[in-house]
C-alpha cells in the first residue's frame, strides 16, 4: 500500500504545481537595479552624510548593487523608475536574505525620512516588517521620490538585488510561494510516511 500512496504523491506534485502556476498570472516587480548609485565608506555615516556624498563623491557606482568582497559599509540610492504610480502602496524587496543589516530611507520634498530596518542579524519582532525576506512597506508621494538605503554586510560577498513590488502583487507572490513550499513539504511528508 505505501508503494501505492509514495507513486500518487509523485505524481501529483508535478498537478499541483500546475495548478499553482495557472492560478492568476505571475506577480511582477520592477528592478530597482539599473537606477541605483552606490558609495562605499569605511565607517557608518549618518543618514544625511552618506545622502550628501552622493553630490560630492567622484566615485559612485552606477547601476550595479553586486559589490564583491568588502569591509566597508554600501549606500545604495535609487531613483523610482518612470513606470511608479505614486498613488499605489510598494514593498521594496532586497532579494538577498544573508545581509546582517539594512535600513530604508525616503528622500521627500527635501526631507529624509526612516522606513525601516531588517536583517539577518535582528529578531523578527525588531524588524520593521515581519518577514522571511527583507522588505519595507513604502509609500511615494512624488515621482521624484528617492530611496536610500545602508547596507551592513562586511567581511563578505556584497549582493542587494533590489525590486520594488505593488502591496497586492507582492501578497499574491508571496501567497504562491508559500502554497508551492507547503505542498512540496507535505508531498514530501507523505512519501516518508508511507514509503
Amino acid at each position: 500500500m505505501g508503494c501505492w500512496i509514495s507513486r500518487f504523491a509523485s505524481l501529483l506534485i508535478p498537478l499541483a504545481l500546475l495548478l499553482v502556476f495557472s492560478m492568476q498570472g505571475f506577480a511582477t516587480s520592477v528592478d530597482l537595479v539599473p537606477f541605483s548609485k552606490a558609495i562605499e565608506t569605511a565607517e557608518k555615516l549618518q543618514p544625511g552624510e552618506a545622502f550628501k556624498q552622493f553630490a560630492e563623491s567622484s566615485e559612485l557606482i552606477t547601476g550595479k548593487t553586486t559589490f564583491g568582497f568588502s569591509e566597508n559599509y554600501f549606500w545604495i540610492l535609487i531613483d523610482l523608475p518612470p513606470e511608479i504610480d505614486t498613488s499605489a502602496n510598494y514593498f521594496l524587496d532586497i532579494d538577498n536574505p544573508h545581509i546582517d543589516r539594512i535600513e530604508a530611507y525616503r528622500y521627500s520634498n527635501g526631507l529624509l525620512r526612516f522606513v525601516g530596518r531588517c536583517g539577518d542579524r535582528m529578531p523578527f519582532a525588531a524588524r520593521t516588517y515581519e518577514n522571511r525576506r527583507n522588505v519595507f512597506p513604502i509609500h511615494f508621494t512624488s515621482s521624484h521620490d528617492r530611496v536610500l538605503l545602508f547596507v551592513d554586510k562586511r567581511n563578505a560577498s556584497v549582493a542587494v538585488p533590489v525590486k520594488l513590488w505593488e502591496s497586492h502583487e507582492f501578497m499574491q507572490h508571496e501567497a504562491r510561494s508559500n502554497m508551492i513550499h507547503g505542498l512540496y513539504f507535505g508531498m514530501l511528508l507523505v512519501i516518508m510516511l508511507y514509503s
